[in-house]
C-alpha cells in the first residue's frame, strides 16, 4: 500500500511538476500586409518656371519605398520615402499618364496620376498700332517682339492686303502692296499650350509712291513747291516733276558741274532754274519748257536776261561753285538791265 501510495504520490508530483513550469513555444509575429488604396489629388495644370504645390499621396498600410514610370516631367521629382511629388516644372509636357508604386516586403499598390505641363501665354506687342505703307512699294518688314512663351500658331484676321503676306511662323507683316486700302483693323492672335493673346493694328495701303525720281546716282537736293518737285544728283542731273500725276516735265544735266554736285537748280512757283556753264537756263515749272537764258558772261556780279518775259531770276555769281537762287515773282516792268544777285534762297 505504502509503495502504490508513494508510487501515486510520486507520479502525482511529477505531473503537477510538468503543469506549473511556465514554459511554451513563444507568440507568433503579427503578419504584415501589402499596402493599398495608394492615390494622390488630381494635379492641376502646371505651367513651365512655376514652382508646384507639393503632391502628398494617402495610402492605408506601411510603405518602405515609392517610384514612379515614366519618369517625371523635368523639374519634378519623388520622394522615395514620402512619395510626395514637387518640384519646377522646366519644360512643357504633353498630358500623360504617370504611375506611382508603393511598395512593402509583402506587396504593393498603385496609383495612376495624369500631369501636363502647358507653357507660358505669349506677351507680344508690335513697333506700334497702326501701319501706313504705299502700292507698289516694298514693306520694311514689321516683326513683333515676345516676352512670354514661344508662339507655335500665328494668325490674322481679315487678310492682308493684296501683295502683303502674314508670317505663320514669327506674325510678320512683309511684301509689297498692289492696290490701295483703307485704314482697316486687323487682329492678330499668337497661340501656345499656356493660351493666347490678341493684338490689334490697323493697315492702310495709299496710292502708292509720289514719285520715282529716276536718278542713277545720289541725290543732292530737292525744292518741293506745291505739285512741282525739283532733284538734282551729285552728278548735276536734274528732273522737274509734277508730284500729283508723277509726270517728267523736263530733265537734263548741268554742264556746270560734273560731280559732287549741289544747288546748280532752284524752284520756286512757276519758275525752275538751272545752272549752265555760261549761266542760266530758266524754265516753267508748268510744263518744263524752256523760258529764257540769263548770260553770265557780261561781267562778274552781274547776270544779262538774253529773253523775255522779265523775271525776277536772279544769281550768286561771287562763285562759280555757288548755284542759282529765284524768286517767284513775275514783273514785265523790270528794265532791260543787268540784275545784281538777290532772291531766296531754298535748301533742304
Amino acid at each position: 500500500m505504502m509503495l502504490r501510495f508513494g508510487s501515486i504520490a510520486v507520479l502525482v508530483f511529477t505531473l503537477c511538476g510538468c503543469g506549473g513550469s511556465g514554459g511554451g513555444s513563444p507568440a507568433p509575429a503579427p503578419v504584415q500586409t501589402a499596402p493599398s488604396g495608394l492615390t494622390y489629388a488630381s494635379p492641376p495644370v502646371y505651367v513651365v518656371a512655376k514652382e508646384i504645390a507639393t503632391l502628398m499621396p494617402t495610402v492605408t498600410g506601411s510603405v518602405s519605398s515609392y517610384a514612379v514610370t515614366p519618369a517625371l516631367p523635368s523639374g519634378l521629382t519623388i520622394n522615395g520615402t514620402t512619395g510626395a511629388i514637387s518640384g519646377t516644372p522646366t519644360a512643357t509636357r504633353a498630358k500623360a499618364t504617370y504611375t506611382v508604386t508603393a511598395t512593402n516586403g509583402s506587396g504593393s499598390t498603385t496609383a495612376a496620376i495624369d500631369i501636363v505641363v502647358n507653357d507660358v501665354t505669349p506677351t507680344v506687342a508690335y513697333s506700334k498700332s497702326a501701319f501706313k505703307f504705299s502700292k507698289g512699294a516694298l514693306v520694311t518688314p514689321v516683326v513683333p517682339g515676345n516676352s512670354g512663351g514661344a508662339v507655335v500658331n500665328w494668325s490674322i484676321n481679315p487678310a492682308l492686303p493684296d501683295g502683303l503676306t502674314f508670317g505663320a511662323t514669327d506674325g510678320s507683316i512683309t511684301g509689297m502692296p498692289t492696290a490701295t486700302s483703307a485704314a482697316v483693323p486687323y487682329v492678330v492672335t499668337a497661340l501656345n499650350s499656356g493660351g493666347q493673346v490678341t493684338v490689334q493694328l490697323t493697315i492702310e495701303v495709299e496710292s502708292g509712291v509720289l514719285v520715282d525720281l529716276g536718278h542713277a546716282q545720289s541725290i543732292a537736293t530737292l525744292d518741293y513747291d506745291g505739285t512741282r518737285l525739283l532733284s538734282e544728283d551729285v552728278r548735276g542731273h536734274w528732273v522737274l516733276w509734277n508730284s500729283q500725276t508723277a509726270a517728267s516735265l523736263a530733265s537734263g544735266d548741268t554742264s556746270a558741274c560734273t560731280e559732287n554736285c549741289s544747288r546748280f537748280s532752284d524752284l520756286a512757283g512757276s519758275t525752275t532754274v538751272v545752272r549752265m556753264s555760261d549761266g542760266l537756263q530758266v524754265r516753267s515749272s508748268v510744263d518744263g519748257r524752256r523760258r529764257c537764258c540769263i548770260s553770265t558772261r557780261t561781267r562778274p556780279g552781274a547776270a544779262g536776261i538774253s529773253c523775255r518775259p522779265r523775271l525776277a531770276i536772279l544769281s550768286s555769281m561771287a562763285s562759280p561753285k555757288l548755284g542759282p537762287t529765284v524768286r517767284a515773282t513775275a514783273s514785265a516792268a523790270m528794265p532791260d538791265v543787268p540784275l545784281q544777285s538777290s532772291g531766296k534762297r531754298f535748301s533742304i
